[in-house]
């Protein structure tokens, strides 16, 4: 359904339409409660089970007779070491609640997690045992290599024993609501199935009910149209959507700005950009799709480098900017910053800025619509801002404010992207992600790109995001600039 867009936009309004407000505070706060409780947990567990690993590790290597050199390290950076292992956990989505759903992911990412940690504490001991020019620290790489074995035992025992403990008290069970009964084994999930200690059913969204009762079956609770009425009423925390593709994406643009779990049959686009976040509910195979599986690690690390970025950035083009200035209260009517309303992270909307590069007043007469070619609107001066994209670089100080990351889809125009929506619902999962200066549909694309092509490159990154592959596009944008300038195709 195309958004209302009578009514005035206003900075930080949504765009969706969508009241995302919970409307229940108390069940909120008490399902936030057992979550960091279980995190808690989980955090002074892992913190005793590393520093036991540390101390039996060297106790059993040198038979309870431990030399002073060898602990002397611990002993003095003993805070910071521990500090950087829990931080490199919640990087390796141990607190997720994923971890404590998907046993065989939990454990994959104890071993990966200790394997690599391991390997960069050998490279420390090797590094030191070569270039040190004093005995004060040792490290035993034998010792270092059997801690390892005893954490991989430790924290897998640890956190199996966890997962029973939640299991047992139900204390991240989900409410959950299920749209659409395609799926084969979609009658367990809603009849004698519904109730784990994972999740409850509350009740089902479908054209029509069941025609054959279920055997303690959830609730007919309406069409899959009155989903967003049906979160907010029910206090939902987990959506299941089994129903086909055209259907999902009318649901999943509806549902974009609440904050819960989203699952959904594995199919076509949502198998590339799933990542390892797979489930398995009564035998329905099941991919999470939602930003909530963006690790902590990559949201602080792109936070990091659009900092970095944006202010070296608009050092940088400071003078530029001064002389854009003067040339513009000279020759063309004063005003050099323009401003536009863009959609941004979750369907807000934001005020873009961007150099001037038409006329004044271009779209009194044409309207909201893209700039194609040599658009007549646009004068010399422009024309070459716009080839060599200079004419974003104030976009840089939405970056520093966080309106925008350096790296994302690019942020759209309401009245466009209406248009786009209307035709294709699925376009309104590109703003799970802030918006970026450039993009992997920019490095791949070219400015007049079909929007479909684009937005298949702005879900895979969506889904996908790293700080690695930010830098990878940040690198290839100049050649992508370049390629565009001479009318060759993008090689990246």
């Amino acid at each position: 359904m195309k958004p209302d867009l009578s009514t005035p936009l206003h900075v930080g309004s949504n765009w969706l339409g969508v009241d995302s407000r919970p409307t229940s505070t108390v069940a909120v706060l008490q399902s936030r409660k057992n979550r960091y409780l279980v995190v808690g947990a989980a955090v002074i567990l892992d913190t005793f089970l590393l520093v036991a690993a540390l101390v039996a590790a060297n106790v059993l290597w040198f038979r309870f007779e431990v030399p002073a050199a060898n602990v002397l390290f611990y002993q003095h950076f003993f805070g910071a070491y521990l500090l950087a292992r829990i931080v490199c956990l919640f990087g390796f989505g141990l607190y997720n609640a994923s971890a404590f759903e998907a046993r065989s992911l939990t454990v994959l990412s104890i071993v990966e997690f200790v394997a690599i940690t391991t390997v960069l504490e050998l490279g420390v001991a090797t590094t030191y045992f070569f270039y040190s020019e004093t005995d004060v620290f040792r490290f035993s790489r034998p010792a270092l290599l059997l801690k390892a074995g005893i954490e991989v035992f430790a924290l897998c025992a640890g956190r199996i024993a966890l997962i029973r403990v939640v299991e047992t008290f139900k204390l991240l069970q989900r409410r959950t609501l299920v749209v659409g009964t395609n799926a084969g084994n979609a009658a367990t999930l809603l009849g004698k199935g519904r109730e784990t200690a994972w999740r409850s059913v509350v009740g089902y969204l479908d054209e029509e009910p069941l025609k054959d009762r279920l055997e303690n079956e959830a609730a007919f609770l309406g069409k899959p149209d009155e989903v967003a009425r049906v979160l907010s009423e029910q206090k939902i925390d987990e959506l299941i959507v089994l129903a086909d593709v055209d259907l999902r994406n009318r649901v999943l643009s509806q549902v974009l700005s609440h904050t819960l779990s989203i699952k959904v049959l594995p199919r076509g686009l949502e198998s590339v950009v799933s990542k390892r976040h797979t489930y398995e509910v009564h035998d329905i195979p099941l991919v999470e799709i939602n930003r909530t599986s963006t690790s902590m690690t990559t949201l602080v690390g792109k936070r990091l480098l659009d900092l970095a970025t944006s202010t070296g950035g608009l050092l940088l083009a400071a003078p530029l900017f001064a002389s854009l200035w003067v040339i513009y209260r000279l020759f063309h009517g004063g005003d050099m910053i323009y401003t536009q309303p863009r959609i941004g992270r979750d369907g807000r909307i934001f005020t873009v800025y961007k150099i001037r590069t038409m006329v004044k007043n271009a779209e009194e007469l044409s309207g909201a619509v893209k700039c194609h070619g040599r658009d007549p609107r646009v004068f010399r001066l422009g024309w070459i801002l716009r080839r060599t994209h200079l004419d974003e670089l104030p976009q840089l100080w939405n970056i520093f404010r966080g309106d925008m990351s350096f790296v994302g889809p690019r942020p759209e125009r309401p009245e466009l992207a209406a248009g786009y929506q209307a035709d294709d619902p699925a376009y309104n999962l590109r703003h799970i992600v802030r918006p970026g200066l450039t993009g992997l549909a920019q490095v791949k694309g070219s400015y007049d790109t079909n929007y479909e092509y684009k937005l298949f490159y702005d879900l895979l990154y969506a889904f996908n995001a790293t700080v690695l592959m930010d830098l990878q596009i940040i690198y290839y944008t100049p050649k992508y600039i370049l390629a565009e300038l001479f009318g060759e195709k993008n090689q990246y």
